[in-house]
């Protein structure tokens, strides 16, 4: 019988990395730029994004993309409306290849794009919605509600014609006091968002009277 010699040939780690600085778009979209080899196939790819030097859950944002050796492209993704907008951040990336295998990036750290409130009760509630999804601990997360429970003073006073807000903010307030896991958290976080964009539009519409 003859003899083989057979050369077993790792499956290496897929390799991507960061082809230029994020940018953000005339529409504060960020603009993602990469690219990734693997000697079989990238299938997939993300971004990883957390706060720096702060707590808080990651980012997770998928970059579509069609199963290659190399791929070179960019992806735009808008993240004004996510609560670390405005915050510094730390970010990688992640390929992965056909048999499961996961290629990191070098860290970057920049800046994420933020919508702008011009509203101090807004901006306030945005600074807020920032804080709670930055926290850790009840006690943290004890110190924003109080201060969800300080804009609330004197209703008759400062909410006699915006009922709707007042109620908004009561609700995320008593929301903070009563979370049991991170679902109920978000809750809050999504309910102040949707109420500082109520403040602001407001504002807005009444500018354009």
């Amino acid at each position: 019988s003859g003899l083989w010699n057979l050369h077993v040939i790792a499956d290496a780690l897929p390799v991507i990395f960061f082809t230029a600085q994020p940018s953000v778009t005339e529409r504060q979209a960020i603009k993602f730029a990469f690219k990734a080899t693997d000697d079989y196939a990238v299938t997939s790819a993300k971004v990883v994004i957390r706060p720096h030097g702060k707590p808080g859950a990651p980012i997770l944002v998928d970059l579509p993309l069609a199963p290659a050796k190399t791929v070179a492209q960019a992806s735009y993704s808008d993240l004004t409306g996510h609560p670390y907008a405005g915050l510094m951040v730390d970010a990688h990336l992640e390929a992965r290849d056909g048999a499961g295998q996961t290629g990191v990036s070098k860290t970057i750290t920049f800046r994420l794009p933020e919508r702008v409130f011009t509203d101090p009760l807004a901006r306030a509630l945005i600074e807020q919605r920032q804080a709670l999804a930055t926290s850790e601990g009840r006690e943290a997360r004890r110190a924003i509600a109080e201060i969800l429970n300080a804009l609330t003073i004197a209703p008759d006073k400062f909410y006699a014609d915006q009922r709707g807000v007042y109620t908004a903010i009561r609700a995320a307030y008593w929301g903070i006091r009563t979370a049991h896991g991170p679902g109920d958290i978000v809750h809050v976080e999504d309910l102040l968002w949707q109420t500082a964009m109520a403040i602001e539009q407001k504002g807005m519409l009444e500018a354009a009277d």
